[in-house]
């Protein structure tokens, strides 16, 4: 099943901005899931800018956009997805004044059309991110990741000490790391 998928950092405000314009540009439905229990909310885009985030470490902030009404009979965000199975999704990671979790966009589609969309979401969301960070492991050893996305804005609170780090797992990016060289084949004496 075709799938597009791309992690990064950035300020949530400005990620709610985006994801608003993204759906009055492509006329897509705002949706807000709520867990425990388990509930569908439709969201008015224009006022999305408005809409509270978590900001603690187990907070989801997660949203759909559908293009259309989605089958909101649902008891769970498992069933909410098989019944709703081209819905975009993205994560907003928490922010403290310590620390900015990684954010997340990503569908898992046969729908032609909203594949279609997910890429020129995808073409956006590439426009206001660079690419390549490097990143610190639990032991801190220092690579590279050059497929790593981060806005000018989350590369600011960098900047100013906050902690970036990832979607899951144990690593801290750093925005400072410069971008390895390349290798060059040395000739075959």
């Amino acid at each position: 099943m075709p799938s597009l998928s791309i992690e990064f950092h950035a300020e949530p405000q400005e990620l709610k901005e985006f994801i608003r314009d993204v759906a009055l540009d492509q006329n897509l439905v705002l949706v807000l899931p709520r867990f425990q229990p388990f509930s569908i909310n439709i969201l008015n885009p224009e006022t999305f800018h408005d809409h509270p985030l978590g900001n603690g470490v187990k907070d989801l902030n997660r949203f759909f956009l559908s293009r259309g009404m989605p089958d909101r009979d649902a008891s769970s965000q498992m069933e909410f997805l098989d019944k709703n199975p081209a819905l975009i999704i993205f994560d907003i990671g928490s922010y403290t004044s310590q620390e900015l979790y990684g954010s997340w966009f990503s569908i898992k589609t046969e729908d032609t059309e909203m594949l279609e969309t997910a890429k020129t979401i995808s073409r956006g969301l590439k426009k206001i991110t660079k690419a390549g960070a490097g990143y610190k492991t639990s032991s801190s050893d220092v690579g590279y990741d050059r497929n790593h996305r981060h806005t000018q804005k989350a590369r600011d609170l960098y900047a100013q000490g906050v902690k970036m780090l990832p979607v899951a797992g144990a690593i801290e990016y750093l925005f400072d790391v410069p971008k390895p060289e390349r290798k060059t084949k040395q000739p075959v004496q």
